[in-house]
């Protein structure tokens, strides 16, 4: 998810947590004091037209529906205010409000605002998780996930492979052209590895010019494939700098699997002398470890 669609969801989801609190007030207090009802509590569709219900249904992120959270408050909102109007009409009605009603309402209005605590967090982490620049997984949050994939495979005898990607001469770029344009040629090459892996694999920026590859239930071969369709592709890419300028630019890659004796330290190492050979041998190829 790109950082600004993370810093909306979570601006939105402070909004819903203070509007609903106060919204649940004035229910309460409508109900306590006998004052009239919002009329707009008493709508069917009332969980639709709320800032959180709008933003939820029309606006949010295709990339949310990775979270549990996110699922969790569709149907915990729109019983919340099916509660509430419940409870509104009742009131409007003259009808005794039973107790036991009011607090599951109360108990659905809690859970919601633990709901959208909950996924506020999380998008918090995935927030300081990505790359600013190239909007792909950063190295802390990839040896989590990788101690994940490492630990997976083991315990199931499968196998993962890790790619390690270096920029050719990327210090030339930014002499001649700028870090700007330095900045434009990583963007640049972190989308195209984006767009042609699987979503199962995952990208992470190593260093400054760097970035790793991991690819689950992988076997070397297929990585290889994959490593130079990206290779290629950024080859035969002029990278547009400036209007009228472009750059060659092409990239060399080491690759390496994982074996039962190996941790996942060792597995990069193995990659990194693969890329290291890589540049030995002219840059702008793939390299496997051992080979």
């Amino acid at each position: 998810m790109l950082s600004a669609d993370v810093e909306y969801a979570v601006q939105v989801l402070d909004k819903a947590v203070a509007m609903h609190t106060q919204w649940l007030q004035s229910l309460h207090e409508a109900i306590i004091c006998r004052s009239s009802i919002p009329d707009n509590i008493l709508l069917p569709n009332a969980h639709q037209l709320c800032a959180l219900g709008c933003w939820y249904y029309h606006e949010a992120s295709e990339v949310l529906v990775r979270y549990p959270e996110f699922h969790a408050i569709e149907e915990t909102h729109r019983v919340m205010h099916d509660q509430a109007r419940d409870l509104a009409t009742r009131y409007q009605d003259e009808k005794p409000i039973a107790g036991r009603l009011y607090r599951e309402f109360i108990q659905n209005q809690q859970n919601l605002v633990q709901l959208l605590h909950k996924l506020k967090e999380k998008l918090l982490i995935s927030l300081h998780s990505f790359d600013d620049l190239t909007g792909v997984i950063r190295r802390e949050a990839f040896s989590v996930l990788a101690s994940s994939v490492h630990a997976k495979a083991k315990r199931n005898g499968e196998v993962y492979t890790v790619a390690m990607c270096d920029v050719d001469r990327f210090k030339s770029i930014n002499d001649a052209y700028g870090h700007l344009a330095g900045d434009k040629t990583l963007q640049i090459i972190a989308q195209m590895m984006i767009h042609n892996v699987r979503e199962t694999d995952t990208i992470c920026r190593y260093g400054g010019e760097e970035f790793l590859i991991l690819l689950p239930q992988t076997e070397v071969n297929g990585a290889l494939v994959v490593m130079e369709k990206i290779r290629a592709l950024l080859e035969q890419t002029p990278i547009e700098i400036d209007p009228g300028c472009t750059i060659a630019v092409t990239a060399s890659f080491g690759v390496s699997q994982w074996l039962p004796d190996l941790n996942f330290e060792q597995v990069i190492r193995q990659a990194d002398v693969a890329l290291y050979n890589a540049k030995v041998q002219g840059r702008n190829q793939v390299v496997q470890w051992g080979l």
